[in-house]
Parts: structure tokens; C-alpha cells; sequence
């Protein structure tokens, strides 16, 4: 690692006269303890040091050190000021020592830790700004076990049952697992049969085999193939169903699947066999090697220069390189289920449920978040009738909702959020003793649900934010609750209503921009951006047609939604 030093000043730095080594103090003014930091060549990691008690260079230096490591570079006058630049995606402790005057190290030292991530080159893109998961507070809340990445965890698949088990058992299944997580597993499972449970095992089971093989043996490393999945500043909804999908083309084009994320690894355990943190390979192959021997796959919503390909070629014919970064917060799975390559592949592993199967295998929350989110279904939902509804109000914001919809009038909240009352009213009415848990972004909608479901309305927390790791804790509890209710209402194009929806393999009631309520037809999630294929050269619009490309909402104009669902 290269250190190099800087001139210009990063914080105000007062320096005492005091000639007492005694009293020397040593403090960090930036980074701060705990921070998050991009770093590469042009974004260097800025250090500065307060230092008071010692008068330079006559009484001494200040040397520093990176993981209890000595970088030999020693600052013998204001400002104590450096830049790191060759760092890798990893956690550093960095520390700040004094050394008197015969380069001899002190008892004063100062120490800060961080996690570095870097400004990888390959994200940089001509027509279109990357907005990468940045630097996020860890605001844990208290939420002990959300602040350590667990490597890997020792539990039970999802898919493993015995194939000699003649019912279904729930207290017997999933034994490894703790009670909280069979009784999620079992609301799960309560609408699946023997064999859609099962779903996938055997490729899962392989694939695990595979992927351990590899990571443990890093002689392997050089000869086989990575896929890095890499999430953006988007809501859980798009990094989960961003996250299966780059998981499904990591079997399908036997790459080791690996994931950076830092709000993925707080909020998951791995499942069961993968060592899936990118930080492994990171941390003993140098990015040199990584950057010259990788591409990046961009798969946002606003860029559909790449989709195509997934629709209509052999991808691991077309990327190549060892390691394929993937960064997407769209549900791309649909494009490699219609590629003629792949779809019975997918089909006879993983049947028609085919976003259940992989979600269900990934999703394996910290002990934490699934025993508060069980906790909640106890007390106010089990042993009654349940319906989750789920409720944003964001998803409507900055939308003129008269070019949206021809001839409707100004937006009406109220009746729009009342409609989702009633959705779940004709879902299941009160008389029949329903509980009805409310997920939203809205406190204010609070108020109007009390108006009409009374006292049997149920909230975990009104206010979720996305800015720190227990904002997104908070939403995943939310969801894992949604999850465990017998039926869902959920917002038109929201992605984060997909999710439990697809968890419990059942279609959700919708509440549409016009304030209607439909059951939809699917509980695959929607493909937002279907329109990028359609200039594909293999597109097909009388073939490729399946619940996944309906139509999602009102964000397209009509003559840009697919021939297929027209």
C-alpha cells in the first residue's frame, strides 16, 4: 500500500508546545470510527491527526500503522495529514502512534476502524451515472448481531426434506434451524406440497457442494469462474429480486456466486454450503488481478444496452472474463427464463415457481430480525385469520398521474389509501375475527386505517428509513411478517410487495393507481423493464409471453408495453 503525503489541510490542527512526552495526546479528525470510504487512485483515503503534548520535530514523530502493521512512514511536523490510496474491499484498523526522537514507539496512540470499498473502474459507464451502495451509517438501534458478517452458516435448506417423509412434518423439518426460523419456514411452507418444498434440491445441493469446494481450496481460484453481485442505494425489494436473478445466471453459467454488499451481509446469514462473501477472494487475490481480469454486467433500470444479451445468447460465451460483477436493481430472471438456452434448464430444476424456489433458498435473515419478526406474529397475528397489507405512498410521488392515466382527475390520497382497506376487507372481513398488519412508508396512513379497521389493525414500526442498516432491518422484519399472513394486499409496481408474495407462492391482491383492487395473476414478480427486449434481435412477441411481462403499471405509456400483454 502506497502512502503519500498531503499539503492540503483536511481539519484544523492545534499543536501544543508542551515538551512533557507525558502529555501527549493523539486523536483522529478524520476518518471517523466506524466509517464507510470509496477509495482508488483519484479518491485516496484523506487521513488527519490532532496531535497536543509535543512540539515537532524536536520531541519526536507519528508513525502509523494499518492492521497492527507498521508502514514505516513517519510525520515529524504539521500537519499530520496522509493519503492511502491502494486499498481493498475490507475492514482496516487504522492507528496513529507517537515516536520520541529516537524513533523508539510510545504508549500514546490513537486507532479508528473502517471498512474501505473500492471505486472499481469497471463501473464507470459513458451514458449513465453509477449510483453504487455507498457509505452507509450502521445505525444498529441496538439490534445486537447485525453488525457482524457471519461467513457461513450451518443450518438446513429450505428444499432438504427427507424423500422417504410420507407428510409433512414442520416440527421435525429443518432441524439445525432455531425455533424461530422453523416456525417462519413452516408459514412458508403451509401452502406448498411435499414436492414443491423439495423443488430444486438436488442442483441446490450440488451447486453447494461446488461452490464450498472451490472457496476453501484456493488453488482453485485461478481456474474457475466468479460471479460478484453487487447491489445499489435502492430499497430491499430491488436487491433481493436483483440478488436471485444474479444468482439463477451464476448456476446457470457455473460461475461461484459471491455477493458485496454491506446491507446484505448484515441483514442474511449465507445459505447453507456457500462461503458467498466477496470479501474472501478480495482480501487474498490483488485488485490488480481482479480489475484485469474482470467485467462489469450493468443491469439498471436505466440502462438496456445489456439485457438483450441475456435474452438472446450463450452469456458465458459472450462474458468471459473470471470475474463478472453484476450491478442491477431490476428483476432481470425473466430475460434468461425466455432465452431458448436456458428455459427448460430452469424449468425442469426449478418448476414454475421459479423466483419462490431460489428466494426461499436465500433468504436466511439473522437470528435477530427472524425472532422479532416471529415475536410480532405471536402476540398479535397467530391462531386468526391474517392479511398483510402492504402500503407506499413513495411509489406515487413525483408522478402527474393525468399523463399517467388518460382522463383521470387530480390524485386523490385518502380514497386511494382507503381502497387498500377494502381490499383487505374483501379479502377476509373483521366479523371473522381478522387481523390485519400494515407495512408502510406512511404514518399518516395510520390514522385512516384506524377509521377503518379499528383496534385490529397492527403496526411493527411507522417509520422506516433506508439511510442505515437498522432502517433496512426494520423493513425485512416488516416483510417477514407480511410473509407469515394468510393473505396479502399489496401497491401496484412496488417491488418490495413481490417479495413476500413470492416467499408463500401465493398470488397478492393489488391495489392499482385507479384505486381498484385486483388479484394478480402470478406470484412471480413483474419484469419493470420487458420493454428493452422487444428491440432484441430474438424477440418473439407471440412466444414469449408468461405472467412476468403483464403489465406492471402506468410508468410506460401504452405504446411502449410489450405486443405480448397488449
Amino acid at each position: 500500500m502506497r502512502i503519500t503525503t498531503q499539503a492540503v489541510f483536511l481539519a484544523a490542527l492545534v499543536v501544543s508546545c508542551s515538551h512533557a512526552q507525558g502529555s501527549v495526546k493523539i486523536k483522529f479528525m478524520s476518518p471517523h470510527d466506524g466509517s464507510r470510504v470509496w477509495v482508488d487512485e483519484e479518491h485516496p483515503l484523506k487521513i488527519s491527526i490532532n496531535v497536543s503534548g509535543a512540539e515537532f520535530p524536536r520531541d519526536g514523530s507519528v508513525g502509523i500503522f494499518v492492521n497492527g502493521h507498521d508502514t514505516g512512514h513517519r510525520l515529524s511536523k504539521p500537519p499530520f495529514e496522509v493519503a492511502m490510496a491502494e486499498l481493498d474491499d475490507r475492514n482496516y484498523k487504522l492507528e496513529a502512534r507517537f515516536f520520541d526522537k529516537r524513533d523508539r514507539p510510545t504508549e500514546h496512540v490513537a486507532s479508528v476502524t473502517l471498512m474501505a470499498r473500492r471505486y472499481l473502474e469497471l463501473m464507470e459507464h459513458e451514458e449513465y451515472h453509477v449510483s453504487a451502495e455507498g457509505p452507509r451509517g450502521d445505525g444498529f438501534d441496538g439490534m445486537t448481531g447485525l453488525d457482524e458478517w457471519e461467513i457461513e452458516d450451518s443450518g438446513t435448506r429450505f428444499s432438504s426434506v427427507a424423500s422417504d417423509m410420507k407428510e409433512l412434518k414442520f416440527d421435525v423439518l429443518w432441524k439445525d434451524d432455531s425455533e424461530d426460523l422453523r416456525m417462519l419456514k413452516s408459514r412458508w411452507a403451509s401452502r406448498l406440497s411435499y414436492e414443491q418444498i423439495r423443488q430444486g434440491d438436488e442442483i441446490l445441493s450440488a451447486y453447494s457442494d461446488f461452490h464450498r469446494q472451490v472457496m476453501k481450496d484456493k488453488s482453485l481460484w485461478r481456474s474457475n469462474n466468479f460471479l460478484i453481485y453487487r447491489t445499489m442505494d435502492r430499497g430491499l425489494g430491488n436487491q433481493l429480486e436483483s440478488l436471485v436473478s444474479a444468482f439463477a445466471m451464476a448456476l446457470l453459467t457455473n460461475r461461484v456466486f459471491l455477493v458485496d454488499s454491506t446491507t446484505i451481509h448484515h441483514l442474511l446469514r449465507p445459505p447453507p454450503g456457500l462461503l458467498w462473501h466477496y470479501s474472501t477472494i478480495a482480501d487474498n487475490l490483488s485488485h490488480d488481478y481482479i480489475y484485469d481480469n474482470s467485467k462489469l454486467l450493468d443491469l439498471r433500470w436505466q440502462n438496456p444496452l445489456e439485457f438483450p444479451n441475456l435474452l438472446c445468447k450463450d452469456v458465458a460465451q459472450v462474458y468471459t472474463k473470471r470475474f463478472l460483477f453484476i450491478f442491477s436493481d431490476q428483476y432481470f430472471l425473466p430475460a434468461l427464463m425466455h432465452n431458448a438456452l436456458y428455459r427448460s434448464t430452469l424449468q425442469s430444476w426449478f418448476g414454475e415457481d421459479l423466483f419462490g424456489v431460489l428466494l426461499r433458498h436465500l433468504m436466511r435473515p439473522k437470528e435477530i430480525i427472524v425472532k422479532q419478526a416471529v415475536s410480532f406474529y405471536r402476540e398479535h397475528l397467530e391462531g386468526r385469520p391474517s392479511v398483510g397489507i402492504q402500503l407506499r405512498t413513495a411509489t406515487m410521488k413525483g408522478h402527474d398521474l393525468t399523463e399517467l392515466v388518460h382522463g383521470m382527475d387530480a390524485f386523490a390520497w385518502k380514497d386511494w389509501i382507503n381502497s387498500f382497506w377494502k381490499c383487505a376487507l374483501l379479502s377476509s372481513p373483521k366479523r371473522a375475527g381478522t387481523a390485519y398488519f400494515i407495512a408502510s412508508d406512511s404514518a399518516k396512513a395510520k390514522k385512516l386505517a384506524d377509521g377503518t379497521l379499528g383496534n385490529q389493525s397492527f403496526w411493527y414500526k411507522q417509520i422506516i428509513t433506508r439511510s442505515t442498516i437498522s432502517g433496512h432491518a426494520t423493513a425485512l422484519i416488516d416483510l417477514l411478517v407480511l410473509s407469515m399472513c394468510d393473505d396479502l394486499v399489496t401497491t401496484t409496481m412496488s417491488t418490495f410487495g413481490y417479495v413476500p408474495a413470492g416467499l408463500i407462492n401465493k398470488p397478492a391482491f393489488v391495489v392499482s393507481y385507479q384505486s381498484t383492487c385486483l388479484r394478480e395473476v402470478t406470484s412471480q414478480p413483474c419484469f419493470h423493464k420487458w420493454g428493452y427486449l422487444m428491440e432484441a434481435e430474438c424477440y418473439d412477441k407471440m412466444e414469449m409471453i408468461s405472467p412476468e411481462v403483464r403489465v406492471c403499471g402506468l410508468y410506460s405509456p401504452p405504446n411502449l408495453l410489450p405486443d405480448a400483454v397488449m
